[in-house]
């Protein structure tokens, strides 16, 4: 076997898996109905929580869009988690006005759990709702319909909601990336989702029952490491037929994307951290699918350089099938999460998300896990 006919067969092998994921698995959410909402007087009462350090200035300018809500029966409990900044004073003005806000303060000296596990918990212990709603201090909804659109997700006998954590958009490169990850990340999980595997969500907007979070003894599992507070903690709860999954554009939750390479890095860097954590099968589906994804614009280039005649064709065939379904998919899922503008630009940013997510998971495997959460 010459080298080229051995190019065009990993290259082929490659293609195919790679069309495996986009001809089966992704269009199962890309091309899936909205969700339908509940009728208001069938909807649980609910507790949404907020958990924030130093964050003064997102208590004041979210808690508001969080606390006006159109749902008929609901508190918010926003977390101080050992804020050195006047979070807690922001939040006792707010109460002022909003008699279902609430304040849990986290002791100074609980210093045991790095991350914010412990504040997150305390928030769950205070809840009088069984019905819990996750957000972050630096989060706010997308609509006054977010608690109706995320709670409506848990009919059918539903334990858990994933929902989707977007970014605002904006001007400069950082951004364009970070939405695209986000993008790209939130369809794989919604998709594997609607095969049975969810293996993560996101606690921008994350919603589950307080006797599940009970049933898994809280974080314990993963209570080593700073992060996992959302995706190992489904990765770990997830039950198949128990999970529901809201992506209507109404549902979602928007923060701001960092704007420095080094701050983006950081936070991709402490999100890579618990990856490594994720069941054995959730790893391979979802290394597989990096690897190729990595290995695909590379390999389809040399090949298309050594082969000739009808190998070339098939090269060029394949390539242009995997390109096209991706569009396609990408497309149909911008129904649900926006973001159009990064999926016309998708072969540029997976091309370079591939290589940096990479770097970043060398990185965490020479440096080890970050430490702390802010």
């Amino acid at each position: 076997m010459d080298i080229s006919t051995l190019i065009f067969i990993l290259f082929a092998a490659i293609a195919a898996a790679q069309l495996l994921y986009w001809l089966f698995i992704f269009p199962r959410f890309a091309f899936k109905k909205p969700h339908e909402t509940q009728q208001a007087d069938l909807l649980p009462p609910v507790s949404v929580i907020v958990v924030g350090r130093n964050e003064e200035g997102n208590f004041k300018m979210h808690l508001p869009t969080i606390l006006n809500q159109d749902y008929p029966n609901f508190e918010v409990i926003a977390v101080n988690d050992q804020s050195s900044d006047d979070s807690g004073q922001v939040i006792e003005e707010l109460q002022k006005e909003y008699a279902h806000l609430r304040l849990v303060k986290v002791p100074e000296n609980d210093q045991f759990w790095n991350g914010k596990k412990f504040g997150l918990a305390l928030g769950i212990k205070a809840a009088q709702y069984e019905h819990l709603l996750l957000t972050d201090a630096d989060c706010y909804p997308s609509s006054p319909d977010w608690i109706r659109e995320m709670i409506s997700g848990f009919m059918g006998g539903k334990e858990m909601v994933i929902g989707y954590g977007d970014v605002e958009k904006e001007t400069g490169f950082v951004n364009g990336l970070t939405r695209f990850e986000t993008f790209q990340t939130a369809m794989q999980y919604f998709a594997w989702s609607f095969w049975g595997m969810t293996y993560m969500g996101v606690g921008r907007n994350l919603a589950y029952r307080k006797s599940l979070w009970f049933e898994q003894n809280g974080f314990i599992k993963h209570i080593h490491i700073p992060s996992g507070d959302d995706d190992l903690f489904v990765n770990s709860a997830a039950k198949r037929g128990k999970v529901g999954r809201v992506a209507k554009s109404t549902a979602h939750t928007l923060t701001q994307s960092k704007t420095t390479w080094k701050d983006w890095i950081r936070q991709k860097r402490r999100h890579f951290s618990t990856s490594t954590l994720y069941k054995p099968w959730h790893q391979i589906l979802l290394g597989t699918y990096g690897t190729t994804t990595l290995a695909f614009w590379p390999m389809m280039i040399l090949a298309a350089f050594m082969t000739s005649g009808i190998l070339f064709q098939i090269v060029l065939g394949l390539g242009l099938l995997r390109i096209l379904y991706q569009y396609l998919v990408g497309l149909m899922a911008a129904r649900f999460l926006g973001n159009r503008d990064v999926v016309y630009l998708w072969p540029i940013y997976e091309l370079i998300w591939s290589f940096t997510g990479t770097f970043l998971h060398i990185v965490n495997a020479w440096k080890g896990r970050p430490k702390g959460w802010k």
